[in-house]
Formats: C-alpha cells, sequence, structure tokens
C-alpha cells in the first residue's frame, strides 16, 4: 500500500534530483527500506525455542518456551534425515495442503495492483493521471488489511475457521466475476478489483490451518510448509507469465477466466481439506476412546481381583 504513495511522492518531488529519474529513486529508496528491514529481522526474530538467543526473552521466558512444546507434544527436532522425507511425503497433508495453497496462488490476487494500474492506465474512455494509476489501486491493500484483521480476529474469537473462509471466497467470487463480464459501471469496476484481489486474509488462515493439521511432527510440518510456498510461487510465476501479460491489458479477459475457474476448484478443494480433517479428527476420537476403554476395563478387572481376595479372606 506505501508503494504507490511513495512513487507518487517521488514523481512529485524527486524526479530529476541528482540526475535520476523518480523511478530510478524509487529502487534507491526500496534498498534502503530492504536493508531496514533485514536488519530488523536479523535482531529480533526469537529463532526457535531450543536455539533462541533473543534479548529480550528472560531465561524463564526461554526455559517456558521449550516446556510448552513439551506439553503440547512438540518437541523440537533438528536432526534432518531421508526418515524425514518419508515421514513428509507418506502424509495426505503434504499433497492437500500443497494443492490448497496453489489454488489460492492462481486467484487474481496476485496481480490485482498490476492490473488495475494497466486498466488506469489503458483506460480508453477516460484519461488517469500518473498520480491516480499510482494511488487508486491502493485501495485494493486497504481493503485486505482491513479484512485480514478483522476475518483472522473473527476467527481467534469464536472459533469458526469455515464461516470466514467462506465469506472470503463469496467476496472473491463476486470480485473476479464482476471482471469478466467487464462491462460495468466504473464504480463496480474499481470495487470488483478490490473484491477480486482479497487473498490476504486466506493466506494466514491456510497457513494457520496448515499448522494445525501438521501438528506432532515439527519437522514434518516445516517441509509441508515449505513444499506448500516452493510450489505455490512457482505456479504465480507462471501464472502471470501467461494468463496476464501486458499485450492483453486491460480487459485480462484470459487470466481473469482462469481466475475464476481456478476460483471456484478453491472453493471445492476447501471443502475437501476440511473432510479430510474431519476424518483424522475422527479416528482421534476413536483411539482415545479404544485407550479409555481399555483402560476401564483394567481397573474392572483390578477391582473384580480385590474383591474377590477380600472375600477369600
Amino acid at each position: 500500500m506505501f508503494s504507490g504513495y511513495m512513487q507518487s511522492a517521488m514523481i512529485a518531488g524527486m524526479d530529476g534530483k541528482s540526475g535520476l529519474a523518480a523511478w530510478r529513486w524509487v529502487f534507491v529508496f526500496d534498498g534502503i527500506i530492504t536493508i531496514v528491514i533485514a536488519a530488523y529481522g536479523f535482531v529480533f526474530f526469537p529463532d526457535t525455542p531450543n536455539k533462541t538467543k533473543a534479548f529480550y526473552l528472560s531465561a524463564e521466558e526461554k526455559a517456558r518456551c521449550v516446556e510448552r512444546l513439551v506439553e503440547d507434544g512438540r518437541q523440537e527436532e533438528t536432526r534432518m534425515s531421508l526418515d524425514l522425507f518419508k515421514r513428509a511425503f507418506s502424509t495426505w497433508q503434504l499433497y492437500v495442503l500443497t494443492i490448497l495453497w496453489c489454488f489460492w496462488n492462481t486467484t487474481v490476487g496476485k496481480v490485482a495492483n498490476t492490473v488495475a494500474q494497466l486498466f488506469l492506465k489503458n483506460d480508453p474512455e477516460r484519461k488517469w493521471s500518473l498520480y491516480d494509476v499510482n494511488n487508486i489501486p491502493t485501495s485494493i491493500n486497504g481493503f485486505n488489511i482491513v479484512m485480514v484483521l478483522l476475518l483472522n480476529t473473527y476467527i481467534d474469537a469464536t472459533g469458526c475457521r469455515m464461516k470466514a473462509v467462506a465469506l472470503n471466497l463469496i467476496i472473491l467470487l463476486f470480485g473476479t466475476i464482476c471482471l469478466v463480464v467487464w462491462e460495468i459501471p466504473l464504480g463496480l469496476r474499481i470495487v470488483s478489483y478490490m473484491f477480486a484481489g482479497l487473498d490476504g486474509p486466506l493466506s494466514p488462515i491456510f497457513y494457520a490451518w496448515a499448522n494445525i493439521l501438521t501438528t506432532g511432527d515439527a519437522q514434518v510440518r516445516a517441509l509441508t510448509l515449505a513444499v506448500m510456498n516452493s510450489c505455490g510461487a512457482a505456479l504465480t510465476t507462471v501464472i502471470q507469465q501467461f494468463l496476464y501479460p501486458v499485450t492483453s491489458a486491460p480487459k485480462f479477459s484470459k487470466g481473469f477466466k482462469a481466475s475464476l475457474g481456478f476460483l471456484v476448484g478453491m472453493c471445492v478443494w476447501v471443502v475437501v481439506v476440511r473432510m479430510f480433517e474431519m476424518r483424522a479428527l475422527a479416528r482421534k476420537e476413536a483411539e482415545v476412546e479404544g485407550i479409555r476403554s481399555d483402560e476401564s476395563s483394567e481397573q474392572g478387572t483390578t477391582m473384580v481381583g480385590v474383591i474377590a481376595e477380600s472375600k477369600l479372606r
């Protein structure tokens, strides 16, 4: 969101300074910001509980972090072996979650700012200023920020993950369908870019969901998340190159239609993931009930023996 405003500011105040065009100054400031963020991450990211050297955590807090891993059955392991890959690639989670994440990476949200800017720049009906081209698409980011906070806060407060996902998917569907139709009023088209670009809330929701579904094995969880991220990023690159070429601006008919198809697929796949989750929960509950039944049987046998022994005495 900040980038659009920064570009407008560079055009207004830095163009030609020290012999550099405004777009070159954007790269200069991007580099400075990158260095600051990298330094911040290096200093403040805490690392994993068993290896953390975070200065802002006390010894007691670091010890408690390790204790919580043990309490939750998430004892941290650091040894890498072939067994890790066997464990990970033999689970349903790796495949089901990777497909879900690949669907997420095919939404209009991956290219929303770019296609919105290209629409404004190539609008045949009206002339937009360079400031409009840079600033109006930032509404997409702003809408994402608000909805990320609202939907994820709702999930934390109620535990209703699927309702939040359903609402987000409905908004995505509405926006993408409008862009496919294309011949709509200007105001609705701007809103459609915002709605079709609302992929932000699903990112933390899906990653949190993946963490929950892979709980119990920290290494398998880490590898699963890595595969999800890698496959998703690779697919995004392909989608951008072949479905959203600049030459198809401003309508991007092929790209919007493809994203709509993939979005419908994601709606179906969310249900599939939920079915796998419910089946896994049912198995765990059955195992717990079996353990309880065995314990009850052992206790009953023990009590019968005690009673019989007391009668003999």
